[in-house]
């Protein structure tokens, strides 16, 4: 008896060594986690946060001189600034966490299609009420994209001269200024410092809820909410190419490339200098997944190649008069929902918690 005893404390003794020396060769624990949430951190989003809010200011500004000066040359400076704020958020609509999450900046600044039935009613009875969970869709840039673009040049300067839809629009603008403002000013203060200390690979950690939200992003609102939703796909091959993003300025399209690029962006590490960084790539290296890492960059590329065909027309047009074109757009996108969804966090020992919405 007091032989197997020594038998069985021999085999623990010698599971714990091997435990323990398995965990020390991890390459996850050689990996500097800080450094990487510290690159996205300091480099990523505190700047785009930050270009996003100068872009609105901006917005405001030509808002301003547009409401002093109704004509169609201050409308022009209006239109083409509200595209410009519409392509900065594409840099940080996929991080709806922390401060953004806190003031559900995704569902205030960017539910689309818009419900321009609403909106006119809104405008006609004077309710300024867009600040509950019914009216998501009649507020934010898909709104003022309606307001801005569904008439003529000249019908729009003209529609402004009515007090009615000026105040709507001023709603509008301060909803998304004060949103947009909030985020960046807790990105600033603390959360920033939050973001780059809270290391490891589980629900609660960084990278955890960033990879969730990326993820979710890319799989609901992108894929399926800029392409697959106004291709079809989702209505039994039934086109509703009028569901499309930014649908009225006609710049869908673009705003998908763009935000393509800046997912790949932070998957690589590159901040707005243009200097590549540590990001979830070199964590993939550092575990010896160096031919996962190789397929995910060779997939974004594929992707964005195919929207570039597409690139010609706006969406809503493509899916009339080419959807095979999109077909295919969307089939390479797709293929980026097993690399970067299933396969990188199995790697990573990272959990994906959200529930898709069609199993795949």
């Amino acid at each position: 008896m007091k032989k197997f005893r020594i038998f069985i404390s021999g085999i623990v003794i010698l599971t714990l060594f091997s435990c323990a020396d398995t965990d020390n060769d991890s390459p996850k624990d050689n990996f500097d986690q800080q450094a990487m949430l510290s690159n996205l951190s300091e480099n990523i989003f505190l700047p785009n946060y930050a270009l996003l809010e100068s872009e609105v200011e901006d917005f405001i500004l030509r808002w301003e001189a547009f409401k002093r000066i109704k004509n169609e040359a201050n409308f022009i400076q209006l239109s083409e600034q509200f595209k410009e704020v519409y392509h900065s958020y594409q840099k940080v609509n996929y991080a709806e966490f922390g401060p953004a999450a806190d003031v559900s900046l995704r569902n205030n600044l960017n539910t689309f299609p818009t419900d321009t039935a609403a909106i006119i009613n809104n405008i006609q009875s004077g309710n300024l009420t867009i600040n509950t969970l019914g009216s998501f869709d009649q507020k934010g840039l898909p709104a003022i994209d309606y307001l801005l673009f569904s008439k003529s040049t000249s019908a729009t300067v003209n529609l402004f001269n009515d007090a009615k839809y000026v105040t709507y629009m001023d709603t509008l603008v301060d909803d998304i200024n004060y949103r947009v403002k909030s985020t960046n000013n807790s990105w600033k203060s603390s959360y920033a410092g939050t973001f780059s200390n809270k290391i490891g690979s589980d629900i609660g950690s960084s990278i955890g809820i960033l990879t969730n939200a990326w993820n979710q992003h890319y799989e609901r609102n992108y894929r399926d909410g800029k392409i697959g939703i106004p291709l079809g796909i989702r209505s039994l091959g039934l086109p509703l190419p009028e569901k499309a993003e930014a649908y009225f300025s006609g710049i869908s399209t673009s705003l998908a490339i763009k935000n393509l690029i800046e997912m790949e962006a932070l998957y690589l590490g590159i901040g707005n200098d243009g200097i590549n960084r540590s990001s979830f790539d070199d964590y993939l290296l550092a575990i010896d997944a160096q031919q996962l890492d190789s397929r995910i960059k060779t997939q974004f590329t594929a992707a964005e190649e195919a929207l570039k065909r597409i690139e010609s027309g706006e969406l809503s047009e493509q899916i009339k008069n080419n959807p095979a074109a999109v077909e295919s757009a969307y089939q390479e996108l797709q293929k980026l929902i097993l690399l970067i969804k299933v396969e990188m966090p199995s790697r990573l020992g990272i959990l994906i918690t959200y529930q898709d919405n069609d199993g795949d």
